[in-house]
């Protein structure tokens, strides 16, 4: 009786095993992956999606070039995302399968338009990644996505990787889909996102971050109010800071090994926001002699180089009286009394906000030289 229950119970489990361990298969035969997608409007105000897809192996050609043989490209028009979705899936002989995408690019009249409602669709589509990159294109998402391919062939995923890889610069904010439209549901913060552009080349690169403030693409921070930005919200992690002055001969590099921001808001007659900054830095590059400066005063340079570059962020933010760093939503979460006095007018408290910028910098190593300073 025992061993007839054994294998009762074992037909069960090779039963169950064999109706549920496939039920999200996807044969790839019947699918094509799209790596990359750009969406843009055109003069009569339709919809056109650009698809860079991969092509099966069996597909490809003699005399094709090497990214030639690995991709394709698609475009279609309509007047929803869907609608141009279902209309380019009738030039594709199997399934446009999303789950691979690695970038979204917005063309810029798309951004200006609503760029909210234009991710839509990708945000609830369950084969679509909330780990998608985002980017806004300085004229077209097509001549992006039609545009020559770095190190990686594939044009998008070399913009994926110029992403991921932002963390020697300093100076490129990484937004995936999921960022972007969770900003996009605040009431207070506006998202933001890096902008890509190509060279005389034809080859892309990322440069500067665009603005996005009430469903529109109104502006961008250049590099250093990029790199402001990542102070103040905590995102900067490396780097490089050039100390230059031209009348002691001084011309150094740091690089910023560690990083620390903590805010706090003083609620009195003005609302203060208290942006404490601190930094490890390592000598990375004597240009110049460092004879005449002490070490305190290359201690000093930074920490006014980082204050600047704070402030030239909070400057730009004000200018167009954006919430870029997410302030609102932080003083909903850690100050809810407060918040409850000032949200019905949070657009005009913002642009009313006063700022104290505390800055320390320690320099943790000079390098494999031993540098020597002016005596203090």
């Amino acid at each position: 009786m025992f061993k007839v229950k054994k294998l009762i119970l074992l037909l069960c489990i090779i039963v169950l095993l064999s109706t549920t361990g496939c039920w999200d298969y996807t044969e790839l035969d019947k699918i094509t992956l799209v790596k990359g997608f750009g969406i843009d409007i055109n003069e009569n105000n339709e919809i056109i999606l650009t698809f860079q897809m991969l092509k099966p192996q069996n597909s490809t050609s003699q005399g094709e070039s090497n990214e030639d043989k690995k991709v394709f490209i698609i475009e279609e028009s309509g007047k929803t995302v869907f609608d141009a979705i279902r209309n380019a899936s009738l030039h594709a002989s199997r399934k446009l399968y999303f789950a691979h995408n690695q970038v979204i690019i917005l063309g810029k009249k798309a951004a200006q338009s609503n760029p909210k409602g234009l991710l839509e669709n990708f945000r609830r589509d369950t084969e679509s990644r909330t780990l998608d990159y985002i980017l806004i294109a300085e004229n077209t998402a097509s001549e992006i996505l039609h545009s020559k391919g770095g190190l990686d062939s594939i044009q998008s995923q070399d913009l994926g990787s110029l992403v991921s890889n932002f963390k020697p610069s300093g100076k490129v904010v990484p937004i995936r889909i999921s960022d972007i439209t969770l900003a996009m549901l605040s009431k207070t913060t506006s998202p933001i996102a890096p902008i890509v552009k190509l060279d005389e080349a034809g080859h892309s690169y990322l440069s500067d971050t665009a603005i996005i403030k009430n469903n529109r693409y109104v502006g961008n921070l250049n590099s250093e109010e990029t790199r402001g930005y990542l102070w103040i919200t905590n995102k900067l992690k490396s780097g490089i800071i050039n100390i230059e002055d031209k009348e002691k001969d001084i011309l150094i590099a740091f690089e910023i090994i560690d990083t620390n921001s903590k805010l706090k808001f003083n609620f009195k007659e003005d609302i203060v926001v208290e942006i404490s900054l601190e930094a490890h830095t390592n000598l990375g590059n004597n240009l110049k002699s460092t004879k005449n400066v002490t070490e305190k005063e290359l201690i000093r340079m930074q920490e006014e180089h980082i204050k600047e570059t704070a402030m030239k962020a909070i400057n730009k933010a004000n200018y167009y009286n954006a919430d870029i760093f997410g302030f609102g939503e932080y003083i909903h979460a850690n100050y809810p009394k407060q918040w409850k006095k000032i949200e019905k007018n949070w657009s005009h408290t913002f642009s009313q906000l006063k700022y104290e910028i505390d800055v320390k910098v320690e320099i943790k190593s000079h390098g494999r030289i031993t540098t020597k300073y002016k005596e203090e």
